[in-house]
């Protein structure tokens, strides 16, 4: 669980978001906010609270639900997950160097 110094943060979260979350047990502590208004075109998403100790950790804790889940605040780690995803898209715009591992086929 979260220590003294833990922090919330607030995100939504899409159903296949709650059922990876509960898979993974990351983030932990995750209790959903009733009473939130729909977000248009997701009203299936869910808002929720979160507690993290370090931005670090939290930001791998919503990296690994990938596209289903948003970070409404702190902006502090909305941005950051936001910047590392941008880190990701990146490294897989283009096709891998050639002699590189991750060009050969997997089999």
């Amino acid at each position: 669980g979260a220590g003294a110094g833990a922090q919330r943060a607030r995100v939504r979260l899409s159903p296949r978001g709650r059922r990876l979350a509960a898979l993974l047990g990351r983030p932990a502590d995750i209790r959903i906010r009733r009473n939130i208004a729909p977000t248009p075109g997701r009203e299936d998403w869910i808002a929720a609270s979160v507690r993290f100790d370090s931005t670090d950790s939290a930001v791998l804790d919503i990296l690994a639900l990938g596209p289903e889940a948003e970070v409404i605040y702190p902006a502090q780690l909305r941005r950051l997950v936001g910047q590392a995803a941008q880190r990701i898209a990146q490294l897989h715009l283009d096709d891998p160097q050639p002699g590189n591992a991750a060009a050969d086929p997997v089999g």
